[in-house]
């Protein structure tokens, strides 16, 4: 197998057991990196000798803790390549755009330091959307990041290097944020697995804020169990779960809600979801139909909380520094001063209540909630470039109808690839209970195993 070929895991197990090393895969990581970037545009920055020192380093620490019989941190000499919003003690993060680059910051994101814990070390930083507020993977200030599969194709986002990257074999796994399905998004039309966590479950503390109550870490991996292994690295609170690969799902009931996604799909999209489903079945899952409640009013009140969220984030630097805003985030910004204090105030007070509705008529009838990512198939940059105007809202908004009332109610999401609509990949996602991301890890493995994921060349 190509040393690029295989999962973070594998990696990790190849590099413990002496077969291969630190220095080798972050010089190949550097050359794929830097053999992809015309083509992809993924990368905003890539640290090829400070990368090289670290892990000349990880390589030497491995000997002498195996030489001294020493346990190995979980990550050890892990090259990654993360969203270019996480700060780094001493080291400007862009945050796709300019403003952010004039803040150096005093202290290294939460999440950074627990993967330097664990071992692993940056080789760069990674594409996004400006102050991650769109989902195409546009950017005015970087250029469009593009699609591993299709170059003409978009990747989604706002997490689009980080879905990039790892669908292309320039890196191994990536952080990610989403706030109203931006890990989702890109690794639904890139065809990788991607986890939006729950809410506090991994501390967002030194990460780019875009809206408070609706921001989580996350990440894009090449296999579920990929994911399981970062979220347990970096979760805010000492796990209480061992979490294990499933080979059935016996017992386990899928709720399948026609007024959640299901029923807005047709055609090839339909059948590819049909498809997933059988798969969930022929592993002994029982399908049970459910409504979900507050649909509508759910997905409204996220999209008011994120406006006037976002908006009182960016304000001093929208009237201090309007011009360095491309015209597509400064009208989705401006937009939030629209947004009336009462309107606010009552979609936050909606939240707890639009949970418990949830927990009372969707989670009593099933454990797991499965529905697509998006229902229409990867768009073309072209048909996507619309600037600022009306219609890029409705589509930004369309978009992302069945993963912001996620991003609202606190719940886990693992987005997997459901195959490919028009030769390009196309997303599924699972959503659990509050805190339940191990189950979502278990029913993922199985399905993951079952199904088989299409590789990108």
């Amino acid at each position: 197998m190509n040393l690029l070929d295989q999962s973070l895991c594998d990696l990790v197990l190849q590099l413990n057991q002496g077969a291969t090393t630190s220095v080798a895969v972050t010089q190949a990581l550097i050359d794929r990196a830097q053999a992809v970037q015309p083509q992809l545009n993924c990368f905003v920055r890539v640290d090829a000798q400070a990368a090289l020192q670290a892990a000349e380093k990880a390589d030497a620490h491995r000997r002498a803790l195996q030489a001294a019989s020493k346990p190995l941190p979980p990550l050890l000499g892990v090259p990654l390549a993360h969203k270019d919003m996480f700060a780094r003690q001493g080291r400007a993060s862009g945050c796709g755009g300019v403003i952010a680059q004039d803040a150096i910051p005093s202290e290294t994101a939460v999440v950074l330091q627990k993967l330097d814990a664990a071992g692993a070390f940056e080789f760069g930083a990674l594409h996004m959307a400006e102050f991650a507020y769109g989902n195409t993977g546009h950017n005015a200030h970087l250029g469009a990041c593009r699609n591993p599969w299709n170059t003409q194709h978009i990747t989604g986002g706002s997490s689009s290097g980080s879905a990039a990257s790892v669908a292309a074999r320039a890196n191994f796994a990536a952080l990610g944020s989403d706030t109203g399905g931006s890990v989702r998004h890109p690794a639904s039309f890139c065809g990788t697995v991607g986890i939006k966590t729950s809410m506090g479950a991994i501390s967002t503390r030194g990460a780019m804020p875009l809206s408070d109550s609706l921001d989580t870490i996350g990440f894009l991996t090449r296999s579920v169990q990929d994911a399981a292994l970062l979220f347990a690295t970096t979760q805010t609170f000492t796990p209480t779960w061992v979490w294990q690969p499933r080979t059935d799902l016996q017992g386990l009931r899928i709720g399948v809600a026609d007024n959640y996604g299901h029923g807005a799909c047709s055609g090839p999209a339909a059948a590819l979801m049909q498809q997933s489903l059988d798969v969930l079945q022929s592993l002994g899952a029982r399908l049970v139909p459910i409504t979900v409640p507050y649909s509508q009013e759910i997905f409204a009140a996220s999209m008011t909380v994120l406006q006037a969220e976002a908006t009182a984030h960016h304000l001093p630097w929208m009237q201090s520094r309007p011009q360095d805003y491309s015209p597509q985030v400064f009208k989705r910004l401006q937009a939030g001063l629209d947004v009336p204090a009462h309107a606010y105030v009552r979609a936050k007070q909606f939240q707890s209540a639009a949970l418990d509705a949830w927990m009372r008529q969707v989670f009593s009838e099933c454990d797991v909630l499965h529905a697509p990512v998006v229902t229409i198939a990867t768009p073309t940059i072209a048909e996507a470039d619309m600037g600022g105007s009306d219609t890029m809202l409705a589509l930004v908004a369309g978009m992302g109808r069945w993963t912001r009332p996620i991003n609202y109610l606190g719940l886990p999401a693992l987005s997997l690839p459901a195959g490919l609509l028009h030769g390009l990949p196309f997303g599924l996602q699972l959503v659990a209970p509050m805190m339940r991301e191990a189950l979502l890890f278990g029913v993922g493995s199985a399905y993951e195993k079952a199904a088989g994921f299409a590789k990108v060349d």
